[in-house]
């Protein structure tokens, strides 16, 4: 299998938007994502104010990533700001070694 580089990848950072999606992958959603929609801007509002309090900023840091970084912890927004400075560490990291790589 060849790897393609992600700024390569045609679909990255593409998604389909929430009414797109039918009822069995909403309940999916909250299924294995504890992704409650009732809960969502509760979710979101107190992800954003962990971030802050970390010092954290995600790009574009809109609502979809906010979600996004949500799913990942099962809704709990203190365990989805760890991913989120987990993936500000990764993205740091790979920054440094491509200017290292350079040098």
């Amino acid at each position: 299998m060849t790897a393609i580089p992600i700024e390569d990848d045609p679909n990255y950072g593409v998604s389909t938007a929430e009414k797109d999606l039918n009822e069995q992958w909403m309940n999916l959603s909250t299924k294995n994502c504890a992704d409650n929609p009732k809960h969502r801007e509760s979710k979101i509002a107190e992800l954003r104010k962990i971030l802050k309090e970390r010092n954290l900023s995600v790009k574009p840091g809109d609502d979809a990533q906010m979600l996004m970084l949500l799913r990942t912890a099962e809704s709990n927004p203190s365990a989805a700001a760890d991913i989120a400075a987990n993936f500000i560490d990764f993205q740091r990291r790979v920054l440094e070694s491509k200017e290292n790589k350079q040098n």
